[in-house]
């Protein structure tokens, strides 16, 4: 069957060209070059009668083919009377009957060229395919070749509708991008949201900033520092600060069996083996969780009903209740969570070790505290 789509396959297979050479020549990518060999053109791509036309032109014009008898032959198809008259207006031998009507369609055609023309030019606009003027059209008619491959690029041969295709995943590439970024911080604040809040008891091993003030308090008239403390005041059940004055250090312990645990329990926490700076302590007894920097041999007692937590320099302390050492500190109360150590009153109830009077020496590798203080409390 003839169709004007074969006619040009043929045309090119005798000028020995292929569709490579004139994707070279026009740009036009190749599923469009095969869309019109097989006539789909017309039925599938997706354009406009003008752009189809364009590309059409724009192949002949590769093989050569007169513009006014390609213009004639889209005329012919358009109408559905095309009947291989391409080819014959090639062929040396086609009828005058035919070239006559070839003459009479001239004037129409004339129409067609102009009215393409202005379309053309505003595809160039558009990025359209076809890409040149009337007098580029003119100038190319006349040429025998295709174009040579090793031309350069000019605007005119520029596939513009292709390239708007390939620039297009620009703008997802930029939101992907964009995307990253937003996930990037929204991981960095989840970060540091966790370690802000995870921090709440850190431990400083630093030597603390002139801004820290040390706070120290004894059972002495010491000058204060710029942190008011007020030193609770001892009773018999829950002091045992008197001083030999012989020997100028105290007996650590009140020396005496209880029947059971009283309501409020007394740890001692005693800087045994260096400095703690700082400590810190909570109780079920105090507002908030407190430092407290201790000097070797110093000791502060902690009161508490349930429970109490501590964080610092467990290798450097000791903690004695009743004037006894609890031992395993780490093994036994520490909590990886927390990273405390979380020592509850259900581990002394119903030992009898804890109500036993205090011995008079501890078994610990250290000399007892040269002095036992209420913990410090802040105004």
């Amino acid at each position: 069957m003839e169709s004007l789509g074969n006619d040009l396959a043929r045309i090119r297979k005798e000028k020995e060209l292929s569709l490579d050479d004139i994707n070279k020549a026009t740009k036009i990518p190749l599923h469009i070059l095969r869309s019109i060999e097989d006539d789909s053109i017309f039925s599938d791509l997706q354009e406009s009668p003008t752009y189809i036309r364009s590309y059409i032109r724009s192949y002949a014009k590769a093989l050569s083919i007169d513009e006014q008898k390609i213009i004639y032959a889209l005329d012919k198809k358009e109408k559905g009377q095309y009947s291989g008259s391409l080819q014959k207006i090639l062929d040396d031998s086609y009828d005058q009957k035919e070239k006559s009507t070839f003459e009479l369609d001239e004037d129409n055609s004339d129409s067609s060229v102009e009215s393409t023309d202005n379309a053309e030019e505003q595809m160039i606009h558009d990025h359209s395919p076809e890409f040149k003027s009337d007098s580029n059209d003119s100038s190319d008619s006349e040429s025998d070749h295709p174009e040579s491959e090793e031309e350069v690029p000019t605007v005119q041969t520029v596939d513009w509708a292709d390239m708007g295709r390939q620039f297009q995943p620009l703008e997802s590439t930029k939101s992907k991008v964009w995307i990253f970024i937003i996930g990037i911080i929204i991981v960095v604040g989840a970060v540091i949201y966790f370690f802000f809040f995870n921090n709440r008891f850190t431990t400083s091993e630093d030597t603390p900033s002139t801004a820290q003030t040390e706070i120290t308090t004894d059972n002495t008239d010491e000058p204060a520092d710029s942190l008011q403390l007020n030193v609770m005041p001892s009773t018999p059940a829950d002091s045992v600060t008197a001083i030999n004055d012989t020997s100028k250090v105290p007996n650590p312990v009140q020396n005496t069996t209880l029947s059971e645990l009283p309501d409020t329990l007394h740890i001692v926490l005693y800087a045994a083996y260096g400095k703690l700076e700082p400590v810190r302590v909570f109780t079920d007894v105090m507002d908030d969780i407190n430092p407290y920097w201790l000097e070797q041999g110093e000791a502060y007692k902690f009161n508490f009903i349930d429970e109490i937590q501590i964080r610092g320099q467990y290798s450097r302390m000791e903690l004695l209740l009743n004037g006894h050492p609890i031992e395993n500190l780490r093994e036994q109360f520490y909590n990886p969570d927390t990273r405390l150590l979380e020592i509850n009153r259900s581990y002394f109830v119903g030992d009898s070790t804890w109500l036993k009077a205090a011995p008079d020496s501890l078994p610990i590798d250290a000399p007892p505290p040269s002095v036992i203080k209420d913990r410090p409390t802040f105004n």
